[in-house]
């Protein structure tokens, strides 16, 4: 299609110049193959460029590191001899060219050795083991399930023991960025240790993984769910590209580990604590007590490293293989991640510093793809944000508390003293949401005034009170420890994650106890422990790490109700989206946000690119690939209902503003217009209403009234219902009454076929925001008309909306306007001029539409598609609203 061709030549082009890139492209356009083949394309010729091109690269990045050492030391840089630094030149030059060629040959040994896997088959390939496949057997297929339950009634309490001595830095070399390798500071050693490793490699060139390599461009791909990842790999397999493309997919140990006694835990902590326990053991040679899966020999990680590079795997794909050659799938992945062109990883690793360096993840000189790009901000602001209330600190006192009552002889003097810090830390925080709402008289330097623009908003709750982290630090008693020790502390030691092992150890021996006892004395189980006591320190450690983040990144709130202890809670709100977005795209050669609705763009740009020059942004839009007259998009802005002093009908405005929406003539007009749509509809009508709240208000009005009744007689009904564990059965019940060839009789009593021919159908109710909302498809006959009802404006009374509303105008340069919605014109517009809308203003409108673009966005899947896409609301006549809708529906 020509849309994919535009796409892939725009992506190229933004790829070359190292421009951020937002790309968007609907459902059914083949925007994942645009992705691939354009990235791969570029990948593909970047390393068949002229070896000129490449030894001018090295030798730029080699100057700007010398650059970055002169800077810091111009004393010495400036004595050198002109001969010396004509020396250093040259050598620098016969270093890069030697690099190329060497690489060149090693890149060569690697592609004959996976062509040799290729041609052969896995299946029939083995490793060149010494003594481990037996002890491997005998782990997976003689376990003695020891580990079987949480509590692992046979490991002694050593492993919940931190070491020794933890380092109170953060680990990490000066001049490393999150998630980088050191950045060009250390490249020309680099370079040196390189090229020794490449002297070795040229010698016997056949040798698997003999020589290392600087950080060659790759592509990381990020999505929300594994699921969307395995479809993107599954779109590889169908290029020209499959076997020459290095893939390897990113998990957690949960998702990976094939070990019998760790694999079947249920908790994660335990899963990683018990994973590290067998690896050091292993490392310090106890083979008995390690893990017989994973390989500690260079040579076996480089066999491994070339079966995962052989052809493109998903995570369960790697599961099989590493079952298939026991051998760790986690540890596989780690090790083949430096050599790959593409690497697949979640959301919330990619976007997370922290989790990025957990996993290795260099992003130096990478391209990052960030798919399913709707809804990223919302998502770096969960994943940079915490909560923490009453319920979690004193858990997390106690466990503490429990936890030194076990160890504190076996606890170095320097540990002891930092937990005994945590201790007093956890004291401050307990008494500060424990003091009632005297904290309000505290608060009021950080509150806003509510200004006259903001008197016709709903204002937000009372008792919720506003803190600069700052302020909070220094208001708790908490500026008194050294705070960046103590989360470096928290990290390097895994104390959070230790005390989670040993506690819920405790709990379930305990269990085990009562359950046991219970039986012999014939009386009932007591009750089961909730077990917050076991998470409560790592969300105490979430939320001490966002009090390092400035003032101006986010904001913390504390709500004080009435309900007791249990009702007060403290949550800093991220609101600095860039912040974190930055840390990538500063590593990165280029960040491409993709989807398939992305519209509104320009909040999406300036929440995150606000500080990147227009020209560096790259912007791509195309049409749908379905024919205009597969689409009909109309507005519905009045209904007609029955007059009642005369024949006819009367005319109702359709405007769902939330004064007019509950209005009875309103509810009831739209009855009657989703009655007529489902009239004159075949197969299946899906309605998106704005809220929970307001569905079960309008299905009651209609109960009442008998419009229920008449839209049951038409259409089977279905509604999405709150729990989402039974999205999953409506779902189901819905596809199947369409789909089924000859329709059994409805539950609901006069079901019939619409009088537009074709499968009766059926009718759902989603709500927008919703789990029907967005990721679902409903192609073909499972929507062929998709019914918008109302703009669903999120609720100003949320204190995070308020803030993310306040945060919008300071970054729009409104400082002024506080929260609200408008504000004055500019100078230039004359006196009374009319206000304008303000970038929250906008932001709000823009948050609105995109739910709105999401929503309307689950039908028209494919080519041979077609459906109606009916927005009822008076509004959506009005130009600065049609303008947000998709470029395909305008």
């Amino acid at each position: 299609w020509s849309v994919q061709q535009d796409f892939m030549e725009a992506l190229y082009d933004a790829l070359s110049t190292k421009k951020v890139g937002v790309f968007e492209s609907p459902t059914g356009t083949g925007k994942s193959l645009s992705l691939l083949c354009a990235a791969l394309a570029w990948l593909r010729d970047h390393a068949q460029r002229p070896d000129a091109e490449k030894i001018a690269e090295m030798k730029h990045a080699s100057s700007t590191a010398s650059t970055a050492s002169f800077v810091t030391a111009p004393s010495q840089a400036s004595q050198e001899p002109d001969w010396v630094e004509q020396q250093s030149l040259r050598r620098e030059d016969s270093d890069a060219q030697r690099l190329v060629v060497q690489q060149a040959v090693v890149e060569e040994a690697r592609q004959t050795r996976l062509a040799r896997i290729r041609r052969a088959g896995a299946s029939t390939l083995a490793l060149r083991r010494a003594g481990t496949s037996r002890r491997a057997d005998d782990d997976a297929n003689h376990a003695d399930g020891s580990d079987a339950d949480d509590g692992g009634a046979t490991h002694s309490d050593d492993e919940f023991l931190i070491d020794e001595e933890t380092r109170l830095d953060s680990g990490w070399k000066h001049g490393r960025s999150a998630g980088g390798s050191g950045g060009t500071a250390s490249r020309q050693d680099d370079i040196q240790r390189i090229l020794a490793s490449l002297d070795a490699a040229v010698a016997d060139p056949t040798a698997p993984g003999a020589a290392e390599a600087l950080p060659a461009p790759k592509i990381y791909y990020c999505s929300r769910t594994h699921s969307q990842m395995s479809q993107f790999i599954g779109e590889l397999k169908k290029t020209a590209y499959r076997e020459q493309t290095r893939v390897v997919p990113v998990g957690s140990r949960k998702n990976l580990c094939i070990h019998p006694d760790v694999s079947r835990l249920t908790s994660v902590t335990l899963i990683n604590d018990r994973c590290l326990d067998k690896i050091k053991a292993k490392e310090t040679s106890a083979a008995s007590a390690g893990c017989a899966f994973y390989e500690r020999e260079p040579h076996l990680r480089d066999q491994i490293t070339d079966l995962v590079h052989s052809a493109p795997r998903d995570l369960e794909d790697l599961v099989a293989l590493g079952r298939q050659w026991k051998t760790c799938p986690f540890y596989a992945s780690r090790a083949s991640l430096r050599d790959a062109h593409l690497v697949t990883v979640p959301y919330n690793v990619l976007l997370s510093a922290h989790a990025r360096r957990a996993y290795d993840i260099d992003l130096e000189n990478a391209i990052v793809i960030v798919d399913e790009a709707h809804n990223v901000v919302e998502t770096i602001r969960d994943i940079h944000s915490a909560e923490l209330g009453v319920a979690d600190v004193d858990d997390a006192a106690a466990a503490v508390t429990a936890y030194l009552d076990r160890f504190r002889r076996r606890l170095g003097g320097s540990n002891l003293a930092i937990i005994r810090q945590i201790q007093a830390i956890l004291r401050c925080l307990l008494a500060f949401l424990q003091q009632g709402n005297a904290a309000a008289s505290t608060a009021t330097a950080t509150t806003t005034t509510t200004t006259t623009a903001q008197a016709a908003m709903p204002t937000a709750p009372a008792d919720v009170q506003r803190f600069r982290p700052s302020d909070f630090i220094y208001q708790t008693g908490l500026d008194r420890y050294n705070m960046v020790e103590i989360e470096n502390f928290l990290q390097n030691s895994r104390l959070p994650q230790k005390l989670k092992g040993y506690m819920e150890k405790r709990r379930a021996a305990a269990q085990a106890a009562a359950a046991a006892a219970a039986e012999r004395d014939g009386t009932p189980l007591p009750p089961t422990d909730r077990g917050g006591a076991s998470n409560a320190l790592l969300q105490v450690t979430a939320f001490l790490s966002t009090l390092q983040h400035p003032d101006g990144a986010g904001i913390l709130l504390c709500r004080r109700g009435a309900g007791g202890p249990a009702d007060r809670v403290l949550r800093y709100l991220c609101l600095d989206a860039a912040r974190h977005i930055t840390d990538v795209a500063r590593d990165a050669r280029c960040v491409i946000l993709a989807g398939g609705t992305l519209a509104p763009v320009s909040t999406l740009v300036q929440q995150l690119f606000a500080d990147v020059p227009d020209a560096l942004v790259a912007r791509f839009a195309c049409d749908h690939v379905v024919p205009a007259t597969s689409i009909l998009t109309t507005t519905v802005g009045e209904a007609g209902l029955p007059a009642a002093a005369c024949p006819g009908e009367r005319r109702v405005p359709l405007t769902f503003t939330h004064g007019r929406r509950s209005l009875p003539d309103t509810v009831a007009a739209l009855g009657r217009t989703i009655g007529l749509v489902c009239e004159n509809t075949p197969g299946g009508v899906v309605v998106m209403l704005p809220s929970y709240s307001y569905m079960e208000e309008t299905v009651a009005a209609w109960r009442q009234s008998g419009l229920w009744d008449a839209l049951a007689r038409i259409k089977p009904v279905f509604m999405e219902p709150r729990e989402a564990q039974r999205t999953e059965r409506v779902l189901a019940q819905y596809s199947s009454t369409i789909l089924q060839p000859n329709p059994a009789p409805s539950s609901h009593a006069g079901a019939r076929h619409p009088r537009g021919g074709g499968r009766g159908g059926a009718v759902l109710f989603c709500v927008v925001g919703g789990k029907m909302s967005e990721g679902i498809n409903f192609n073909d006959d499972l929507a062929r008309a998709v019914v918008m009802v109302g703009l669903p404006f999120p609720s100003l009374v949320s204190p995070e909306l308020r803030e993310k509303l306040r945060f919008a105008n300071t970054l729009g340069g409104r400082p002024d306007a506080g929260d609200a919605l408008t504000c004055a014109a500019p100078p230039h517009a004359g006196p009374g001029a009319p206000r304008i809308a303000s970038p929250a203003g906008v932001m709000y409108e823009d948050m609105c539409m995109r739910a709105v673009n999401q929503a309307i966005g689950r039908a028209i899947r494919h080519i041979g598609d077609h459906a109606a896409i009916i927005l009822v609301d008076a509004r959506y006549a009005r130009p600065g609203i049609l303008a947000k809708l998709p470029r395909w529906i305008q």
